[in-house]
């Protein structure tokens, strides 16, 4: 299966990236580095090569090298290193997740997974937040007894295909961001959230629609992730990551890629209806 599993229960930062794409399967962590395995024979000329996608390269995750012991493993940088509860979600973007001369079998199986991929041109493959509740602790007299615990919530694969409206799409994304929080700070907090990552999601259409950029990312995904530490000082470009992942099925074609685009195009729509929602509750 093509999709993530969000279902570990393990809530480390190595563990958060590891479930979060299949090309993680059987990885080391090691001084900050992500060792993925090189099973994949595109793999061992695509990521070499990199040079060849230098405006793109800034929206991918660093590459270190390939280790010489066999079986060996491609160096990938991890992303959650900077983060203290990292939020993460999981979006494989383009119309079709599969290549023009996949074998029928393989189109029908694709299509049927996921039939509002043609609509959406993404869909979730998962979703890990950190989301703070009010508990009761007999310690922390000072605040009545009540303090904010953060716990974990996730939205695995079958979640994200249960996503049929736009509705249903819109308030996936508001949960990722947690958005039923009525403290005002915290709203304005997210809010700059949001609008770091619309400006990333900016850059990266406008690489897109380049034509020297002219090529298809079939069953690619992007990888958002910020801080859920809520008292974090100050929000920028830089305080959210938005990654390109999974380059098993990359062409090179003449024309923009539309099913990447409409992708790309339907998130920016989502966050700035997020945005709308924030400024006037609707």
């Amino acid at each position: 299966d093509a999709d993530a599993d969000f279902n570990s229960n393990s809530v480390s930062k190595s563990n958060i990236l590891a479930t979060l794409h299949e090309l993680l399967q059987g990885v080391l962590y090691r001084n900050g580095s992500v060792y993925k395995y090189k099973s994949k024979h595109k793999y061992e000329t695509f990521y070499p090569e990199l040079h060849l996608l230098q405006d793109l390269s800034r929206f991918m995750v660093d590459y270190y090298g390939i280790t010489k012991d066999l079986p060996s493993y491609m160096i990938l940088s991890d992303e959650t290193i900077p983060f203290v509860q990292p939020c993460i979600i999981d979006l494989k973007i383009g119309t079709k997740t599969y290549e023009p001369d996949a074998k029928p079998s393989k189109k029908k199986s694709q299509m049927k997974k996921y039939p509002q991929q043609q609509l959406f041109g993404f869909r979730i493959v998962g979703m890990r937040k950190y989301q703070y509740q009010h508990t009761y602790d007999q310690n922390q007299c000072e605040s009545g007894g009540e303090v904010d615990s953060p716990h974990i919530t996730k939205m695995d694969k079958l979640g994200g295909r249960s996503l049929i409206t736009n509705d249903n799409m819109l308030l996936a994304f508001k949960s990722f961001f947690n958005m039923n929080d009525s403290n005002h700070l915290t709203i304005q907090r997210k809010k700059r959230i949001v609008i770091a990552f619309l400006s990333k999601l900016q850059s990266l259409r406008h690489l897109i629609v380049d034509p020297k950029n002219s090529i298809a990312l079939y069953a690619s995904s992007l990888l958002l992730m910020y801080e859920g530490v809520e008292d974090e000082p100050s929000i920028s470009d830089e305080s959210v990551v938005l990654k390109m992942i999974d380059f098993a099925h990359v062409r090179k074609q003449s024309g923009v890629d539309e099913g990447y685009l409409h992708g790309i195009d339907n998130i920016i729509r989502i966050f700035n209806e997020i945005i709308t929602f924030i400024d006037t509750g609707k």
